[in-house]
């Protein structure tokens, strides 16, 4: 607790984190030397809501397959990585709630809104009646959504476009079929690496990316190296301190430091990719130099396994760095697409920490400048005859969907249970208003007007059927 308290006194967020940190740890080890249950879901015992001050990442992937209904923290938010793993897994959840259990004693009912962001504490009968028929009436519209799942991604003027899933773990490879996926655009692979004392091998690895490629075959799967650092440390990092680690050593600088864990991974890719189609793409390039760093480090890979190592490997880059966006032109033609992660650029583009309740209000995808760097490496692409895609959340919001098919993105990539929506919206608009829709909203002032001149053409353009 004198640690814990110590590194939460010092007014700097880094350590008020860590101090979480300390506090999570501590309590793991006194479950262990008394024998109790070693995860927090262990000791659920039945179906349940977890209400806690904080859950990381690794908290939520034990939340699967275990008798757990939602949870609500009171940090967090919706663009954290708890939270887009929770929307990934299909657990109702909500972030953010101050003093949340200082309200909450264990056996309360609770019911979690995670459509709205809604806690409910103690509801009496007329609202969880009320919730239940919501659910049922959300239940009965996601089985009419599903049915579409062989339906084609198809527009009015018949533009068909690319529905892609992003997945974290090698068993969501099925659930992204369940739900129409025409493949992987992302496969996060950081949580290899996490929970452990070392990182896995390069057979490890390649046993586990061969049977995501099997599984999706003859689909294309995108593997991103780790993104490892800021909130998900690698084996090693734990006794790094940094003053702003959403700024510091983390994805393909970590890598380039630690060049025989990067290249371990890159071995592993190369041969999972003589299987199935399978591209590797890496994240938090800033430019060409660093990218090229990469290049060389995969030929390096290439030459050492030989016949082993797949012939040709498409490799491709996000863009989420302010700075990539700036030399989207250059970083075009080193590569055979992009990929642009909306929810770092975000960040970065409005210099705020995603994960910070004080500040989350800034972060917007419908910000101008948002919009605008977007457009930029869309027309970057279409110069250079790359493909071009998005895997953040961004790709997912259906206000968005026809400003960004109207900008000239053809390939969403997103949480397997938000492509039914995603196909059905696409499905209701065409291509030749959306064109006409970026080109306004691209010069609209501010983010709130942006998000009203959309919602207002959908109103306008869909009619009930529109509930955005």
């Amino acid at each position: 607790d004198e640690i814990k308290n110590t590194l939460a006194s010092l007014g700097d967020d880094y350590f008020k984190e860590r101090a979480q940190d300390v506090d999570f740890v501590g309590t793991r080890v006194l479950r262990n030397l008394l024998g109790h249950a070693t995860e927090i879901v262990d000791a659920a015992g039945g179906p349940c809501i977890i209400i806690a001050d904080v859950l990381s990442p690794t908290d939520t992937t034990h939340m699967v397959d275990a008798p757990v209904m939602g949870f609500a923290t009171e940090v967090g938010t919706r663009t954290s990585h708890t939270a887009i793993m929770a929307q990934a897994l299909g657990i109702p959840a909500v972030v953010g709630v101050e003093s949340l259990a200082e309200r909450v004693s264990t056996g309360d009912t609770v019911i979690v809104d995670g459509l709205l962001g809604v806690i409910v504490i103690r509801p009496d009968a007329a609202t969880i009646a009320e919730y239940r028929e919501r659910a049922a009436r959300h239940a009965e519209s996601e089985k009419s959504l599903l049915a579409m799942r062989d339906e084609p991604a198809r527009t009015l003027d018949n533009v068909d476009l690319t529905l892609l899933a992003n997945i974290e773990f090698p068993a969501e490879a099925a659930m992204a079929l369940d739900y129409g996926a025409m493949g992987v655009g992302l496969y996060r692979t950081e949580f290899l690496y996490l929970d452990r004392k070392t990182p896995p091998s390069e057979e490890e690895q390649y046993r586990i990316y061969r049977t995501v490629v099997e599984a999706m075959s003859p689909r294309p799967i995108i593997v991103r190296t780790f993104d490892l650092g800021a909130d998900k440390l690698a084996p090693g990092q734990e006794n790094l301190h940094e003053a702003n680690p959403a700024l510091g050593l983390r994805a393909v600088r970590l890598g380039l430091k630690n060049r025989g864990m990067f290249k371990a991974q890159l071995r592993a890719l190369l041969r999972a990719a003589k299987v199935g189609p399978l591209k590797i793409m890496v994240p938090m390039i800033s430019g060409v130099g660093e990218l090229r760093q990469v290049k060389a480090l995969l030929e390096e890979a290439r030459k050492e396994l030989g016949s082993e190592a797949a012939e040709r490997v498409p490799l491709g880059c996000m863009i989420e760095l302010p700075s990539a966006v700036f030399v989207a032109d250059m970083l075009a033609r080193e590569v055979d697409f992009f990929s642009i992660g909306t929810n770092d650029l975000i960040q970065y583009a409005m210099a705020i920490d995603r994960g910070n309740d004080h500040v989350a209000y800034l972060y917007t995808p419908f910000h101008p400048g948002v919009l605008r760097a977007i457009y930029t490496v869309l027309q970057a692409a279409e110069a250079a005859g790359i493909d071009v895609a998005m895997c953040g959340n961004m790709a997912a919001e259906a206000l968005l969907v026809p400003v960004l098919l109207g900008m000239g993105l053809r390939t969403f990539s997103m949480a397997p249970t938000s492509i039914p929506a995603a196909k059905a919206m696409i499905r209701k608009i065409s291509v030749s208003e959306s064109v006409s829709l970026a080109q306004e909203v691209l010069n609209i002032p501010t983010a709130t007007e942006v998000e009203d001149r959309v919602r207002r053409h959908l109103l306008g353009k869909l009619g009930p059927d529109f509930n955005g």
